[in-house]
Order: C-alpha cells, then sequence, then structure tokens
C-alpha cells in the first residue's frame, strides 16, 4: 500500500497524463464536443485509484448522531474534496469545499457546530 504522499505523487501524475492526453485531442478537433465526458472519464479513473470518498459518524452525547462524508472531485483543473456534515438529531447540515479529504471534514465539523451552538441546540 502506498504511503498518503506516494498516493497523492501517483494521482498527481496520472492526472496530469489524462490532462495532457485530454489537450492534445482537443486541440486536434476530435474532442471539441466530448471535453465534458473526458473530463469525467479522468475524474472516474483518479477515483478508482485513489480512494477518494469516505463516510463515518460518530455521537456526540445523549444518543445524537453527527454523520459526516466527504468525496473527491475534480474542480476545472483543481481537485477539491467536499465534506458534508449532518447533525441527525436536528437536521443541520453543512459543507465545506478543501484542498485536502481531512480539511473538508474538520472544517465542516468545526462549522456544524458553531451552527449548533449559535442555536443552543449542543
Amino acid at each position: 500500500m502506498l504511503n498518503t504522499t506516494d498516493a497523492k505523487l501517483l494521482k498527481s501524475l496520472i492526472l496530469l497524463c489524462i490532462i495532457l492526453n485530454g489537450l492534445v485531442m482537443v486541440s486536434s478537433g476530435n474532442a471539441l464536443n466530448n471535453l465534458g465526458s473526458f473530463l469525467s472519464s479522468a475524474e472516474s479513473l483518479v477515483n478508482a485509484i485513489g480512494g477518494t470518498s469516505g463516510s463515518g459518524q460518530f455521537d456526540r452525547g445523549d444518543g445524537k448522531t453527527v454523520s459526516w462524508s466527504f468525496t473527491g472531485k475534480l474542480m476545472g483543473i483543481k481537485w477539491k474534496y467536499i465534506g458534508i456534515c449532518v447533525d441527525q438529531a436536528t437536521g443541520t447540515t453543512t459543507t465545506s469545499v478543501r484542498n485536502s479529504r481531512d480539511g473538508s471534514v474538520e472544517h465542516c465539523l468545526r462549522d456544524l457546530f458553531q451552527k449548533l451552538g449559535a442555536r443552543q441546540e449542543l
């Protein structure tokens, strides 16, 4: 199994090769109408290699559960992670888009607890 740094480097190199291949296709005029499809294929390949989604949940006390998840996505030419956190007791949801999986979840959890604290629902 690759360590985190090697996995990120491998993902970046593969994405670069895919993008360069797509640019050649676009410049030759063959793929102009299918650029969206090409980018979707590139994203699917990177997802298959890198494990770019995950989820979990934890008890925040009194049997109240918080669920979290993240998904990696190609946004333009940058890879981003979308974190989604939901407090099951109140239905309160927050999202965060960041450059890292951990950052996306960390920020959406922080935002969720700030929102719950402001509403005195903790």
